[in-house]
């Protein structure tokens, strides 16, 4: 019957997403932040599947054995399109600066939408990361079409993760508890509209 009261179950996920964002923190840091936050954060996506799924226990030593099976693929695949969106970001704010050169302005300000674009890109590959196992070219294509068909969902995250960044920034010790795991929930309740038989029982 405890599982029915609003309160339990509220302590209950406040603990879950506490605890899946420190097992994200860890797996960040494990791979030197650069190389550790891609994968931990599909492993944090995975692993909040798992708990809506019906399981009631997430350990670490699980999540770091997903961590090292997702690191090269994860990467690989999703890298490219940070470093270049983070580029395209560069190239604008330097360019804005600029008063003199009209052209130069121009090419910055087509630089922004491009970097977006490519960013929703990136967080639409991550969500699909999270779901299939799949190759590089894959991971691009079905990211892509999440991005065409389900627009919505990959906003939704994108604004959660702003969102997040913002509060954790305003207020940092949220950062260690509550940093990415609210957003993988709201991710995964938005994948589970979008897509319920992948939420399916946990065996």
């Amino acid at each position: 019957m405890q599982q029915d009261n609003p309160l339990v179950v509220c302590c209950l996920w406040l603990s879950r997403l506490a605890w899946l964002n420190l097992c994200w923190w860890l797996m960040t840091l494990a791979g030197l932040v650069v190389s550790g936050v891609v994968p931990a954060s599909v492993v944090t996506l995975q692993m909040m599947r798992r708990y809506l799924q019906g399981k009631q226990r997430v350990y670490f030593s699980e999540c770091f054995v997903e961590w090292k099976n997702e690191w090269r693929r994860s990467n690989a695949t999703l890298l490219p399109l940070l470093m270049i969106a983070l580029a395209l970001f560069q190239l604008f704010a330097q360019v804005s600066e600029i008063q003199n050169s009209g052209w130069l302005i121009v090419l910055g300000l087509s630089a922004l939408p491009l970097a977006l674009v490519i960013s929703l890109l990136a967080v639409a590959v991550l969500l699909e990361l999270s779901v299939w196992s799949c190759s590089v070219k894959q991971g691009w294509i079905n990211g892509i079409l999440l991005l065409q068909h389900h627009f919505a969902l990959v906003i939704l995250t994108a604004f959660s993760a702003g969102v997040m960044g913002g509060l954790c920034l305003l207020k940092p010790i949220c950062g260690i508890f509550f940093l990415f795991s609210p957003v993988a929930l709201i991710s995964m309740l938005g994948m589970m509209k979008i897509r319920p038989q992948l939420f399916e029982e946990h065996k």
